[in-house]
C-alpha cells in the first residue's frame, strides 16, 4: 500500500475527472453524477465509502512495483481511494489487488474480509466482487454489464447504464446503420429516431421491447442483446483507429533498434524474441478482425440482403457471444499497444534493451494466457488465438 500526496495526487484529481475506459473504471466520476442527478443516496458500486468513490486501473507492474508481491504479474488491478472519501486533491491510497499487504490493508483500512483471510466467517461481498473485477480482462462496460447485471454483488443498476447517444456522430451511425433493420422488421422510417432513443438510451423503452418481441426473442436476454448490440457499434467506430494506431506500432516494433547483448542474450535471442512478440500481436489483431466479423456492417448487409426476419432475430441473439469475443480479442490487442508504449516512452527513438524486450514478451505471453483463460471461463465462444492466422 502506497499513499500518494502532491502532485500525484494533482494527477490523480486530473484522472478522476475523466470518463471510464476499457483500463480505468472510474466509481468516483460516476457516483458523483448519479448523486448531482438526484438518483437515491443508497444506490451503490460498492457498499464500501472509500471503494465507492475508487479508481480501479488496469495497471502494468513496474520493475520497482515487483516486490509488493510474491509472484508479481504482468497486470494488476490498481486500486485508488481518495483520503478525504470525496476528493482525490488531498491524495490517495493506492492498493494492488494482491499485493502482499493486500489482505492487512482491506481487514484493518477497509474492514473488509478476503478470501485468502485466516480469520472464520464468509468473504465480505465488496471484497468478492473487487477480487472478480480483478479477473476481468478489461472493463469495457459490456464485460461488466454481463458480470455484474440483474444486481449480481448487489451492483446498483444505474451504474451499468450505457448511453450511446450523447455524441451527434456516434448517433448518426446508429441512424444509419439500423434504419433497414428496422424497416425489415416491419416498422416505419419515420419512428426510427423514437427507435435509436428507446434502444440505445440508458435504459430499454417500450418501442425497443415491441421491437423484440416482434423478433421473438426471450424476454429474459433483452438485457444482454441491448447492451450487446451498443457494444458492437460502439466498437465498429473505434475499430478504424485501433487498426491505425496498431499499424503505426507494428511498424515501431519492426524498425526499433536493440542494444544491451550480452554473453546471457545475445542479438539472434533478442531478435528472435521481437519476431515472437510480432506474432502475437499479429495474433491479436486477426483475432479481433476476425471477432468484429460476426456483427458488422457486412454481416448486417447479408441480413437485409436476405430479407429474412428470422436472419435479422438470429443475427441479435447470437450478439452476447460475437461481442464477448470480440471484447476479449480486444483487450489482448489493446494490452499489446500499451505495454509497448509504456515500454518506449522513456526511451523514445533510442532504441529499447533486450532485457527489456524479453520482459515484454513474458508479460504479454501471460496477458495473453489469461484472457484465453477467461474467456473459456464465461462461457463464451473459445478464442483460439494461437491457432488464428
Amino acid at each position: 500500500m502506497l499513499v500518494l500526496k502532491g502532485r500525484e495526487a494533482q494527477q490523480l484529481e486530473r484522472l478522476a475527472g475523466a470518463r471510464s475506459s476499457w483500463r480505468v473504471l472510474n466509481l468516483h466520476l460516476t457516483t458523483a453524477g448519479l448523486q448531482d442527478a438526484g438518483r437515491p443516496s443508497h444506490l451503490r458500486f460498492f457498499q464500501s465509502q472509500p471503494l465507492n468513490h475508487a479508481l480501479l486501473i488496469k495497471h502494468k507492474i513496474r520493475e520497482h512495483e515487483r516486490a509488493l508481491f510474491d509472484a508479481a504479474p504482468a497486470l494488476a488491478t490498481k486500486v485508488l481511494m481518495p483520503l478525504d472519501g470525496r476528493s482525490f486533491g488531498q491524495g490517495a491510497v493506492a492498493l494492488f489487488v494482491g499485493e502482499r499487504s493486500y489482505k492487512s490493508v482491506m481487514r484493518q483500512w477497509l474492514g473488509l474480509k478476503t478470501q485468502t483471510d485466516h480469520f472464520p466467517g464468509p468473504i465480505s461481498p465488496d471484497a468478492a466482487l473487487l477480487e472478480r473485477l480483478d479477473k476481468l480482462p478489461t472493463f469495457d462496460p459490456f464485460l461488466l454489464g454481463e458480470l455484474l447485471r440483474g444486481g449480481a454483488y448487489g451492483v446498483a443498476e444505474d451504474y451499468l447504464q450505457v448511453s450511446l447517444l450523447d455524441d451527434a456522430r456516434i448517433r448518426s451511425f446508429i441512424v444509419q446503420e439500423v434504419t433497414p433493420l428496422v424497416v425489415m422488421a416491419g416498422g416505419d422510417v419515420a419512428r426510427v429516431p423514437r427507435f435509436v432513443d428507446a434502444m440505445f438510451g440508458p435504459r430499454l423503452d417500450k418501442a425497443a421491447a415491441d421491437f423484440m418481441t416482434s423478433l421473438g426473442l426471450p424476454e429474459s436476454r433483452w438485457p444482454s442483446i441491448v447492451a450487446a448490440w451498443k457494444g458492437a457499434l460502439r466498437f465498429e467506430i473505434g475499430l478504424t483507429p485501433l487498426q491505425q494506431r496498431f499499424s503505426t506500432r507494428i511498424r515501431h516494433l519492426r524498425a526499433t533498434r536493440i542494444f544491451g547483448f550480452s554473453s546471457h542474450l545475445s542479438r539472434e535471442d533478442a531478435d528472435e524474441a521481437r519476431d515472437r512478440i510480432y506474432a502475437l500481436a499479429r495474433r491479436a489483431f486477426a483475432a479481433v478482425s476476425k471477432a468484429a466479423v460476426r456483427f458488422g456492417t457486412e454481416r448486417r448487409a447479408q441480413i437485409i440482403a436476405s430479407e429474412k426476419i428470422t436472419d435479422l432475430g438470429a443475427y441479435l441473439g447470437d450478439l452476447p457471444d460475437a461481442v464477448t469475443q470480440f471484447v476479449n480479442s480486444q483487450a489482448v490487442a489493446e494490452h499489446v499497444l500499451s505495454f509497448w508504449e509504456l515500454m518506449m516512452r522513456p526511451a523514445d527513438d533510442s532504441g529499447v534493451s533486450a532485457d527489456a524486450l524479453l520482459r515484454l514478451e513474458h508479460d504479454l505471453n501471460e496477458i495473453e494466457a489469461h484472457v484465453v483463460r477467461y474467456s473459456a471461463h464465461a462461457g463464451a465462444t473459445p478464442m483460439r488465438m494461437l491457432n488464428v492466422a
